[in-house]
């Protein structure tokens, strides 16, 4: 008879690098997982942290993207990159949107700018036609945003704000972003409204970003040029 110690499984004990632990932190940030893939596919610093992760089973990468497998969620929590409920915890966002992971805990989170997706080391044909993907859904999904609101806000906020545009997440998951955009936004809402008597603000501000709904009047923002 087998002792049974020795029917339980083998999972590899896992001391992720600083690129290895930027793979995992971007795997969770990303809108969805093909855009998960690009994100992992931009150097050749990710591209092997990337493939490693992949070969001992952490995550997961094919047509459909690229995702954490369940030992690879349990490394991220491990490490404290992110938090019981699969969210980055702020250790996993500073890595997640430093430019340089290997640098991110000396320098802070640098967040990714438009030379950054257009990084392309490591990337075959199936990655680039990721990235088109990537800049086409940014796009569609801020179009309606205020140049004002976007030169206001950080790029983890813009990030942010993608993910609650695209429905992944709720508004009022994040504060500082939240009153942002009511500051901004509070000349235009109804006063009902404003004052979550009659509707809910943080809806209010979703409608009017993803169909430009305007208010009843053109109002003057302080952020105004």
């Amino acid at each position: 008879m087998r002792h049974p110690l020795l029917e339980k499984p083998i999972v590899p004990v896992m001391n992720p690098t600083e690129n290895q632990k930027a793979v995992l932190t971007k795997i969770v940030a990303a809108e969805t997982p093909k855009l998960a893939a690009a994100d992992i596919s931009k150097s050749s610093n990710l591209v092997s942290a990337r493939d490693m992760l992949k070969k001992l089973g952490f995550i997961t990468l094919d047509d459909e993207g690229a995702a954490l497998t369940d030992e690879g969620t349990k490394v991220a929590t491990d490490q404290g990159l992110t938090d019981d409920m699969g969210e980055l915890t702020d250790t996993g966002r500073k890595i997640a949107f430093a430019d340089d992971p290997e640098k991110a805990e000396e320098t802070g989170a640098g967040g990714e700018t438009d030379m950054d997706m257009d990084a392309d080391m490591g990337m075959g044909l199936g990655e680039n036609i990721i990235k088109t993907l990537r800049a086409s859904a940014i796009a569609e999904s801020m179009e309606n945003v205020p140049k004002q609101v976007l030169r206001n806000l950080s790029p983890e906020e813009q990030h942010h704000l993608r993910k609650v545009l695209d429905g992944n997440a709720e508004l009022m998951d994040f504060n500082d972003l939240y009153e942002k955009l009511f500051d901004y936004f509070m000349s235009e809402m109804p006063y009902g409204t404003a004052k979550a008597r009659t509707g809910d603000p943080d809806q209010w501000i979703v409608n009017r970003l993803q169909g430009g709904v305007e208010g009843p009047f053109r109002a003057h923002h302080e952020w105004d040029d």
